[in-house]
């Protein structure tokens, strides 16, 4: 199993700690990005995740109408198994 920084360094992976300083509008003192990652979320999982967290303190309904097309692929990809 690979170490954190063997994955940054052989798979691309930057921590976004490295990136931004814990944005208010995902809830302060943890990294949406180190979660998804840690999670071994997809692109439209982590999406989801992410427009989820931020809504309230960024784009509002936007950022719902966001997570939805996301949910919306992964119902699609889920029916094509």
């Amino acid at each position: 199993m690979k170490t954190k920084e063997e994955i940054r360094i052989t798979d691309g992976y930057l921590p976004h700690t490295l990136l931004k300083n814990n944005p208010e509008h995902y809830g302060g003192n943890w990294e949406i990005g180190d979660f998804i990652f840690k999670q071994n979320l997809d692109f439209y999982q982590g999406n989801v995740v992410k427009y989820i967290c931020r809504y309230k303190k960024k784009n509002g309904v936007g950022d719902l109408i966001k997570a939805r097309e996301y949910i919306n692929q992964l119902i699609l990809l889920e029916k094509q198994k």
